[in-house]
């Protein structure tokens, strides 16, 4: 009796040693992947505290925030595991896009899936848009979140949100979100994170936009989606795979782009395939602007609904608009007149603006860029065959990117090695509180991983 306390004693400290070590090592390894000088160089670095602070003055108020989450904030996650319609079928919906291999299989199972299953958490399209925007979610370090700092060719900063989990080799995601979108205020696209990221067995890097009140008041040049985006994606993909650190946990990598970040995503897939898809493997489009001169020219015409997106781009715009001396028109002229003066300010300044430094593009990119930005945003228009491995989404609501405009002028070139798919509720990318949490990452990773 008394030897076999003794063997389960030494059993009981040998399992506890094994454990905590475990847990030391994991603990040692992660604080390995964030050591500066493994990874830090020219390209990478660690963002300045002063690089984290509202400069421009183009973020939402904190009152602001403040009341959304106190009036009707929610947190994302709360909703895993909770019992909803049809929930315990979302495993086998998962395993079954896992084995196919091609985008119209995919397609086709989750039409399947939507005919007899239906995982809507809202029918409302304009309170799940108030939803969206009133997520409760921070991205702190714990969870392997740091803010850097990418420096492209040209002398652009653009600011970055880095995901690392560990030190093992996994797939990676690099995500382009819609216009305004900062990696030091993400609002609508925190579910992106949630689902791609903590979710997900992917490491993630999340730029900012460069219409972001932050990227504007660091290079104080305007820029909107197109060429430039699209070579920053391909650049710092290159940049990755070359990297002395951050190579060896590489596997796959896979392009994200969202809203007006879907423009460059959109032409960065272009021409991936045209290098034989040396540069990452899969595109996936939420709700992306197409036809971004004709959908932003028609935000500039007169009318009510053109005035509000004005005054909400306004807070955005103001600091270059400002420092640039470039509002054609008085706040009160363009209210009276029901006119955007700040949108309109801006496209100026874009087209004026638009240079890229060669470098950028050198040896992938030179047939896309002429220098003209009205012309080269056009390139959608040349395509007559679109990428392997192509996804993209909409909902049929759409407010500030019309489908007929966007999705509808792709959706003809979809064949088997695509999945174009119009879901019903949500609007514009708000898939997140229309759709179940749990429905979104069996879908998502059903088809990334």
């Amino acid at each position: 009796m008394e030897m076999k306390l003794k063997t389960l004693i030494f059993l009981f400290i040998g399992i506890s040693f094994n454990f905590f070590s475990a847990v030391a090592n994991q603990h040692t390894q992660d604080r390995k992947v964030w050591n500066p000088s493994l990874w830090v160089n020219d390209f990478i670095q660690e963002a300045k505290l002063e690089d984290l602070e509202d400069q421009a003055g183009g973020r939402y108020p904190e009152s602001f925030k403040w009341i959304l989450e106190k009036t009707i904030g929610w947190i994302p996650e709360k909703s895993l595991g909770q019992e909803s319609r049809c929930s315990q079928r979302f495993g086998a919906f998962y395993e079954k896009l896992l084995k196919s291999e091609l985008p119209s299989n995919k397609k086709r199972y989750l039409e399947d899936f939507l005919k007899t299953c239906s995982p809507v958490e809202s029918n409302n399209n304009p309170w799940t848009v108030l939803k969206n925007i009133s997520q409760i979610h921070d991205f702190p370090q714990e969870k392997g979140y740091r803010r850097v700092t990418l420096h492209f060719p040209g002398g652009i900063k653009t600011q970055a949100l880095l995901g690392l989990k560990d030190n093992k080799k996994r797939d990676w995601i690099v995500i382009r979100p819609g216009i305004f979108a900062s990696t030091n205020e993400i609002i609508a696209e925190k579910y992106l994170l949630i689902l791609l990221y903590e979710l997900s067995p992917f490491n993630v890097i999340y730029l900012e936009s460069s219409t972001s009140s932050d990227h504007l008041f660091h290079n104080k040049k305007v820029f909107l989606g197109g060429a430039k985006e699209a070579f920053e994606n391909i650049y710092l993909i290159k940049e990755l795979r070359s990297h002395p650190f951050f190579s060896k946990l590489i596997n796959k990598i896979h392009l994200f782009g969202m809203s007006l970040g879907g423009n460059g995503v959109l032409l960065a897939s272009l021409i991936n395939a045209e290098n034989h898809y040396s540069f990452f493997e899969k595109t996936l489009l939420f709700c992306p602007l197409i036809d971004l001169k004709t959908t932003y020219q028609q935000s500039l015409s007169p009318s009510l609904w053109n005035l509000i997106k004005d005054l909400w781009s306004a807070q955005r715009f103001t600091y270059i608009l400002s420092q640039r001396q470039a509002f054609p028109m008085g706040f009160w002229q363009g209210i009276f007149n029901l006119t955007p003066r700040n949108i309109t300010g801006y496209y100026e300044l874009v087209k004026r603006d638009y240079t890229i430094e060669p470098t950028l593009y050198k040896g992938f990119g030179e047939k896309y860029y002429s220098g003209d930005f009205e012309k080269d945003v056009d390139f959608f228009k040349k395509i007559k065959v679109l990428p392997d491995h192509f996804y993209l989404w909409a909902t049929k609501t759409d407010v500030l990117v019309p489908t007929t405009l966007n999705y509808d002028f792709l959706k003809p070139l979809e064949s088997e090695k695509q999945f174009f798919f119009l879901f019903d509720k949500g609007n514009h990318c708000s898939f997140l509180y229309a759709y179940n949490l749990e429905f979104l990452k069996s879908l998502i990773l059903g088809i990334l991983e």
